[in-house]
Parts: structure tokens; sequence; C-alpha cells
């Protein structure tokens, strides 16, 4: 929610709003538009696209999967090394940490 409200706020900055105007106001975006267009107004080519993009997305999933689960052996390795659980606790008795995790 606070990154969607940042990213809100920003799109609503009179900067972003004139250079995304410009941005489509320019030869490239406009030429980007019209091919990306065509390809989905014909419906094999919509298809294919559909298909690999579908694709793509299972991959990434299947990607953020395995790297969840690699951060958590990692995190569970981490809590078995003495160097890394005394940094931890002297983190944890760092009254700015606790400040700034007492903000979040």
């Amino acid at each position: 929610p606070v990154l969607m409200r940042e990213a809100q706020e920003m799109m609503n900055t009179p900067e972003f709003k004139k250079q995304m105007k410009k941005m489509q106001s320019s030869k490239e975006f406009k030429d980007a538009s019209k091919k990306a267009t065509d390809m989905m107004s014909d419906p094999g080519t919509a298809a294919k696209l559909t298909a690999k993009m579908e694709h793509m997305v299972q991959r990434g999933q299947d990607s953020l999967k395995k790297g969840a689960a690699n951060s958590m052996k990692d995190a569970f390795d981490a809590f078995q090394d003495p160097d890394v659980m005394a940094e931890a606790a002297q983190m944890m008795r760092d009254p700015d940490f606790k400040k700034n995790m007492a903000n979040m």
C-alpha cells in the first residue's frame, strides 16, 4: 500500500505528467503503439503472444517460489552461524535500529 501510494503521488506530479505527455507524442512511442495494436488485432499473433506471456509469467512465478525457498534455507542456515546471531543481537540493542523498526 505504501509503495502504491508513493507511485500514485509521483504520477500526479506536474513533472511526471509533462514527461509522459512528451513521451506519448514521440514518433517512437506512436510507432510502437501502432505496432502493438496491429499485432494484437491478428488473432494468430495475439494467441502466440498470449501463450508466450503466460509461459513467461509461469516461469517468473516458479523462479520466485524457488527464490523464496532458497531465501528461507539461507535464513535458517544463518541462524546456525554464531557470528550472524551476534550481529543480529547487537543490532537489536541499537536504539536507532529499534526506532527504525518501530517506524515501519
